[in-house]
């Protein structure tokens, strides 16, 4: 774009800052399982660099078959779905200005209320989960000061509100470690079937960002560019710091 410097073009891409707007959930009276039913996850690009940050979110049901349980609305206008006979993979990009690893995990938690069933979603995102659990257990911080003064108070408000509508009994949230090896199954931090499920949201989360498409190229050569000029920077202010001495 001519005239545009690089935080320009990839802030002209991702778009304004806006809350998604979403249709109500549906009202779930199936009670929440006893076993995670449902994994999200966030992707971040560039996170140290959150002017060219890029994000996706993601959510898989293993086992869901959508005969029996279709794609609510909200599900289906989030990004693409796949389903197999192991279950069903849903992921996207997330657009706006702001983009973080929390707002990428909620991105994805929040496209799982609308799921018409019972849920426990598992995420390996603790500050995700602490603060679904909060809501869900309304017994939490947030309800005492406004949504606009908390870090992401738009998805939250948004959270909040599908929680309260779909039924509180209806969900339930726990963390599940991310990234995890044999190794930390052995070590009891999870099961190998939690293990599976959450390295494949990993990999849906991953895919949500590759819908950005050409912005992911144009965010990872600024991102390097800009590193090498901090880099470049900070020898030659070591270099001028040894001749001084």
């Amino acid at each position: 774009i001519p005239g545009y410097n690089a935080r320009q073009v990839l802030a002209h891409y991702k778009g304004p800052y806006i809350t998604p707007q979403l249709e109500l959930p549906p009202v779930v009276a199936a009670e929440s399982p006893e076993h995670p039913n449902g994994y999200s996850d966030g992707s971040l690009l560039t996170p140290l660099f959150p002017d060219y940050a890029l994000g996706g979110a993601a959510v898989w049901y293993p086992g869901r078959n959508l005969t029996d349980t279709p794609l609510h609305q909200n599900e289906q206008d989030s990004g693409e779905c796949k389903c197999t006979r192991d279950g069903t993979a849903i992921w996207g990009p997330i657009f706006g200005t702001h983009a973080s690893s929390t707002r990428a995990e909620l991105a994805g938690g929040l496209t799982s209320l609308s799921a018409p069933m019972g849920l426990f979603l598992a995420s390996d995102s603790l500050t995700f989960v602490k603060g679904a659990q909060d809501l869900t257990q309304r017994h939490s911080w947030r309800f005492y000061r406004p949504w606009r003064l908390t870090p992401n108070g738009d998805l939250w408000a948004v959270y909040d509100r599908h929680l309260r509508l779909r039924g509180y009994s209806s969900t339930r949230h726990s963390w599940c470690k991310g990234h995890a090896t044999p190794e930390h199954v052995a070590a009891k931090l999870l099961t190998e079937v939690e293990r599976v499920d959450n390295h494949i949201v990993d990999d849906c989360a991953t895919k949500g960002i590759q819908i950005h498409d050409a912005a992911v190229q144009l965010a990872q050569c600024y991102a390097y560019n800009t590193w090498l000029l901090t880099v470049a920077a900070e020898v030659i202010h070591d270099l001028q710091v040894r001749v001084s001495i």
